[in-house]
């Protein structure tokens, strides 16, 4: 049976911490490959599976497409499947079309949701009632690695808008997502990290 943990030294001089290996692997082996499942100095123990980029469109209107550098986009979520076996710990960030610039992000976001509520207050006629009216608009990206197989993370373009019933696909409501996944089990319950 392998050492899997190790409280203090683990291998060079300034190599301090708690350390788990993985079962089966000698925690005290600095020379192994096999990531560990735990370190305290977390940064050091995340090796790069895959990584990719992409586009994604709002889910209005329906059969949309976008088209960018001659490569034309019509998805509205992404499964991207990554062969390891597990619930991986993973990234992603995205940012919308205006803060691309020469091909290259000028600023990026963690997943995240915005929703605004608008209500607009109705006329009041002499003898009719007041009608308000509610306009919501939404924005950003969800993403979510599945716990059982076949084991995907899915990332997806949460823009709606629903105040303009003929709403017409504009560069605000395209998302460019780029991703990471790491060898190394999903420690936020799914989440990105």
């Amino acid at each position: 049976m392998a050492n899997r943990v190790i409280l203090g030294k683990r291998g060079g001089a300034n190599d301090f911490g708690l350390f788990i290996s993985r079962d089966g692997v000698n925690v005290a082996d600095t020379t192994s490959t096999t990531p560990l499942s735990f370190n305290a100095d977390a940064a050091n123990s995340l090796i790069v599976h895959s990584y990719g980029q992409g586009v994604l469109l709002p889910s209005e209107p329906a059969n949309a497409s976008f088209t960018v550098g001659g490569v034309t986009y019509t998805a509205q979520d992404v499964d991207i499947a990554h062969g390891l076996g597990f619930r991986p710990e993973y990234a992603v960030r995205w940012c919308r079309h205006n803060e691309i610039s020469s091909g290259v992000a000028t600023q990026v976001w963690s997943p995240s949701y915005n929703q605004d509520l608008n209500i607009e207050q109705g006329d009041q006629g002499d003898d009719e009632e007041e009608e308000n009216q509610e306009f919501e608009r939404a924005g950003g990206i969800f993403c979510f690695a599945r716990s059982s197989s076949p084991y995907k993370i899915n990332i997806s373009n949460e823009y709606y808008d629903d105040e303009n019933t003929h709403f017409q696909l504009d560069s605000s409501a395209v998302i460019y997502y780029s991703y990471v996944i790491f060898n190394t089990e999903n420690t936020k319950n799914g989440e990105s990290l």
